[in-house]
């Protein structure tokens, strides 16, 4: 008898165990929430817009170099823009000489890819809100959808000049199944894809949002013009690159900094001048780390 309840109480036990364990191995994160709980409303979409913009500041543990000074050596370094000095890295003198290896640390793309995944999340999930928030119009989200579809076709703008053939991936890395080893695309195929994604920015975004802080930390309308003009002179479509600069030019709402003792001052340390169309925004929170 004894033997049978032992028995019993092991049985009762290792049932218990399965059903904890099973509930355990479905527990939810503690100190976050799941992609499937986040997209609910449209202050969703525009915390998760704000998201997007912020990582262009830098990595948030500062694990690895703000995305900014990615952008600037890609650019300046390659362009005999600076000059070697004191403090210079043997890997960003190798990018200056244009003498550059797979292990150069300059030649990340994490940080871009970074951005451009906070974009492809918003683009694959902030759709399914309209059927959960009647107040979210389908403008608004096309909007949203238009901002990030822009800063995604600016992401891979520098890196297509940058690098020529890169990875294209259109679709966001939400979980562990969704990661994969992506081929390189070739440059013609990303230019096209930037081109559609700009042709839907133009057609959705908006011209203002409604103090000069916002229109030029955040895409708008002439952004995605400015944009544009860019793609279509590394494209030698230069009619397009003309219509895209004179609907900016046209509309009167920037003009050239006076070339006064206060002209640096003005376009980089105050920033958002009446010349800027777009500018990272940085703050006493977060400095620029040039």
């Amino acid at each position: 008898m004894k033997r049978k309840i032992i028995y019993l109480l092991v049985l009762i036990t290792t049932a218990s165990l399965f059903s904890s364990c099973k509930k355990w191995l479905d527990l939810q994160p503690q100190d976050g929430i799941t992609s499937k709980e986040y997209w609910k409303t449209k202050e969703n979409i525009q915390a998760a817009l704000i998201g997007c913009y912020s990582s262009l500041l830098g990595d948030a543990k500062n694990a690895d170099r703000p995305l900014p000074e990615y952008l600037f050596m890609w650019g300046e370094t390659r362009g005999d823009m600076v000059l070697n000095s004191l403090g210079i890295s043997n890997d960003e003198l190798d990018m200056m000489y244009v003498n550059t290896l797979p292990t150069n640390t300059v030649t990340k793309w994490g940080a871009v890819y970074k951005t451009i995944n906070y974009c492809n999340a918003l683009i694959d999930f902030a759709p399914s809100v309209m059927s959960l928030d009647n107040t979210l119009t389908q403008t608004q989200l096309n909007a949203y959808v238009a901002e990030a579809k822009a800063l995604r076709a600016l992401m891979y703008f520098y890196l297509v000049r940058t690098f020529r053939d890169v990875p294209l991936k259109l679709q966001s890395t939400a979980t562990d199944d969704d990661l994969q080893q992506l081929p390189k695309s070739s440059a013609e195929d990303i230019l096209n894809q930037i081109e559609n994604d700009l042709n839907y920015a133009d057609s959705n975004v908006v011209k203002t949002h409604g103090n000069t802080q916002y229109d030029k930390g955040q895409i708008t309308k002439y952004t995605v013009k400015a944009i544009k003009a860019d793609v279509y002179l590394w494209r030698d479509k230069y009619q397009d690159a003309l219509d895209a600069c004179n609907y900016i030019i046209d509309s009167k709402q920037f003009g050239l900094v006076a070339g006064n003792s206060a002209w640096f001052n003005t376009l980089y340390y105050k920033g958002n001048s009446n010349e800027a169309i777009f500018e990272f925004q940085y703050d006493v929170q977060k400095l620029n780390s040039f």
